[in-house]
């Protein structure tokens, strides 16, 4: 007994009838029978039997055939038709359901059971056959590689494709179909044809071979693959089965890895450093060519034939040997190793040697890989350069000067021993400490400001009062230097002088002067007083005297007199000078102020001295007072005066011009004469005065006829800007 489930669809119930009791004598459970098509197709869908055995005409709207059709698109049942006419139309129809075999009414009972056990079987092996179609077709499609069928036309040149998998379409951009319209000349490049036709000679003699080639893609480009084809008999015709795979990344990688070679090559040979490989036991397996230029062994000496250590100098190779050794036992790598080493000619070399170990891919270790670079000129600098360190720590720890560090915060990061000498505190009590707290309170607003400018990058000189450990006050100087570090300003290194003597006598001889320019002004009004005594003298004798000559000898004495009177007058700029110390002047508000005090109806006046500040006496606005008025009383026509700068690599040049008649080059040489020029000719030299306290120099550069140009040249130090 089979068991198999059979269902009979048959309108006639008496046939029906005997159709179950023929096969359940067989062995075979029979469904209920059924009727019509539309519950034929109910039942296969709800409870689906083994085997159909389906009469061609039912009752109803769906024949047998239609019903057949319907249950064949969701389940897979063998269908066995019934049918009482021979009609070739209706069979036709029929064949195309793909039943598994026909009966015909009336029904032999021996054939109703070969027939379904026919069927069956058949079932049975098609079913098998297309799992293992499907099975095949999933391998054939989702191989990693493109697969490609295709035969030899009779002319041994390659054929069509007989079959593609679905890499191979994506590969190459087709559909299946527009595929197996194709054959491989269509998608390797035309160039390539000739080695398509060498591979078809070869493969007359080969069953199975390997080659590379190119790809022509649907859109016109091209990629590497690896083609491996082998022979086979399809469908009894010789059939090539070529498995393609794509090795553009391969390709990419192996370009790569070429190229990484020749670098490495290029950088191992044209390095500095001498780029070497040895293996576990320290032999040379690989020593670039910089050796030659380090030791004077060429390559091919030390490779395959030396160790690393016997290059060591013979007085240290014990000891650099069991180091080293050492280091390659810890497989570690490591660096900054010294170790002095003998060249070819018997000279000591320093090498400095860095390495890592080196493994295969099955991570068994081989050995190491470094490198070594020639040390011994900067063991010499470095040398040297201690015992300067130690030179430079002798001076600096006995000059009377102070030398210090500060970061970018004020703190103090070193201060030479003098310190606790010249004002009592210790190096340790400075050093961690902000600066400001050594600073006068009153003198602390301009060092901070001062601090401020040295950041931004201004170096100058600074002066202010220092309080020592016991409340004294002492007057010093620094000057800084910038302290860069990988380029970059991290700190500033000052010297710092005390003057603190110098100042006290500077102060007594402030004293004094204040003292002399008091008894001088009491002198010069004195004096002043006789003379206008003797105008009013002069007058009257003007007055009562007639005779020509003595009027000639009146007019020369009030000359004298009006000499007199300037030269008392020019004492009391005079003695002003040097009296003050010099502070920090804003350029453009001196020269506004100027404008402001003189009447320059008519005269357009520029000023572009905004934002520049000079180091000079507090006089030095006397100085654009001067030239200011010497335009405006002997320019002749000057309508446009106006001052600017220009900056030089030695300082910056304050420039005054007018556009007046000029000075003559008679008289360029001896502007800045006492006694020069109208009336007395003090106030270019007085102006040339002021400036000389703080090493200002001033010159005139116009050209007669297009107005003076008067050039303050001041030096480096004693300008800076502000916003």
């Amino acid at each position: 007994m089979t068991g198999e489930r059979i269902l009979i669809v048959e309108d006639d119930a008496i046939l029906a009838m005997h159709l179950t009791d023929i096969l359940t004598a067989y062995g075979y459970q029979i469904d209920p029978p059924l009727a019509t098509g539309e519950k034929a197709v109910e039942q296969a869908n709800k409870n689906p039997p083994d085997i159909i055995l389906m009469d061609i005409r039912l009752p109803g709207d769906m024949n047998g055939i239609e019903a057949a059709e319907e249950i064949k698109k969701t389940r897979d049942i063998p269908v066995v038709y019934l049918t009482a006419y021979s009609d070739p139309k209706l069979i036709n129809k029929a064949k195309l359901t793909e039943p598994y075999a026909y009966l015909v009414k009336p029904v032999p009972d021996i054939e109703v059971h070969t027939t379904v056990e026919m069927a069956l079987y058949k079932h049975r092996v098609d079913s098998k056959l297309r799992e293992s179609e499907d099975k095949f077709r999933n391998v054939f499609d989702w191989a990693n590689d493109a697969i490609f069928l295709h035969n030899l036309s009779n002319d041994k040149a390659p054929g069509h494709f007989i079959e593609v998998n679905r890499v191979a379409c994506e590969m190459l951009g087709y559909s299946r179909e527009e595929m197996l319209a194709m054959g491989p000349p269509d998608i390797v490049p035309a160039e390539l044809h000739p080695q398509l036709k060498k591979i078809v000679r070869q493969a007359q003699t080969e069953k199975k071979f390997i080659f590379e080639t190119r790809f022509l893609r649907k859109d016109g480009s091209t990629f590497p693959v690896e083609s491996s084809a082998i022979l086979v008999d399809y469908n009894n015709e010789k059939t090539w089965i070529s498995h393609i795979r794509d090795i553009t990344d391969r390709k990419q990688a192996e370009k790569k890895l070429r190229e990484s070679e020749e670098r490495f090559r290029q950088i191992a040979e044209s390095a500095g450093e001498w780029i070497w490989e040895v293996d576990p036991d320290g032999l040379y397996t690989y020593a670039s060519p910089v050796v030659e230029k380090l030791l004077g062994y060429k390559p091919e000496e030390l490779v395959g034939n030396m160790h690393f250590y016997d290059l060591f100098s013979p007085e240290v190779r014990e000891d650099m040997k069991k180091a080293a050794m050492e280091a390659f036992a810890a497989q570690e790598p490591f660096t900054g190793f010294f170790n002095i080493n003998l060249h070819k000619n018997g000279n000591h070399v320093i090498l400095e040697t860095s390495g890592v170990p080196n493994y295969e891919e099955t991570g068994r270790f081989i050995g190491y890989r470094g490198a070594d670079t020639d040390v011994t000129e900067r063991c010499r600098v470095e040398e040297e350069l201690r015992k300067s360190e130690e030179q430079y720590r002798n001076l600096v720890e006995n000059i009377s000067d102070i030398i210090f560090s500060m970061d970018f915060n004020g703190i103090i990061t070193y201060i030479s021993p003098i310190v606790e000498k010249t004002y009592g505190y210790s190096p340790d009590e400075v050093t961690g400490q902000q600066f400001t707290r050594f600073i006068h309170p009153d003198d602390l607003p301009g060092v901070l400001e001062g601090f401020q400018r040295r950041i931004k990058g201004e170096y100058g000189e600074n002066i202010f009062r220092l309080i020592g450990k016991d409340g004294s006050e002492h007057y010093v100087r620094t000057n800084q230097t910038p302290i860069i570090l990988e380029g970059k300003v991290t700190g500033f290194n000052y010297v710092m002088t005390d003057f603190t003597e110098r100042k006290t006598a500077e102060i007594g001889l402030r004293e004094a002067n204040k003292k002399l320019n008091m008894l001088s002004s009491i002198t010069r009004h004195d004096i002043l007083n006789m003379i206008m005594v003797i105008r009013g003298y002069l007058e009257l004798s003007d007055d009562v005297e007639k005779d020509p000559i003595m009027q000639g000898y009146i007019e020369k004495e009030k000359e004298a007199v009006d000499t007199i009177q300037h030269q008392i007058e020019f004492t009391r700029y005079y003695q002003e000078i040097g009296l003050k110390e010099p502070i920090w002047q804003n350029a453009g508000k001196l020269a506004n102020s100027v404008a402001d005090a003189l009447d320059l109806e008519g005269i357009k006046f520029e000023n572009l001295l905004n934002g520049l500040e000079v180091f000079a006496d507090p006089l030095i606005g006397r100085v654009f007072y001067n030239l200011t008025e010497n335009s405006i009383r002997h320019g002749g026509h000057v309508t446009s005066i106006g001052f600017s700068y220009s900056e030089k690599e030695d300082g910056i040049v304050i420039s005054y011009h007018d556009n007046g008649i000029g000075i003559s080059k008679e008289d360029k040489n001896k502007l800045f004469i006492k006694g020069f020029g109208k009336h007395t000719g003090l106030g270019l030299f007085l102006s040339r005065e002021i400036l000389s306290i703080t090493n200002i120099e001033i010159s005139e550069n116009g050209t007669e006829g297009d107005g003076v140009n008067f050039e303050i040249t001041v030096p480096k130090g004693n300008f800076r800007f502000i916003t």
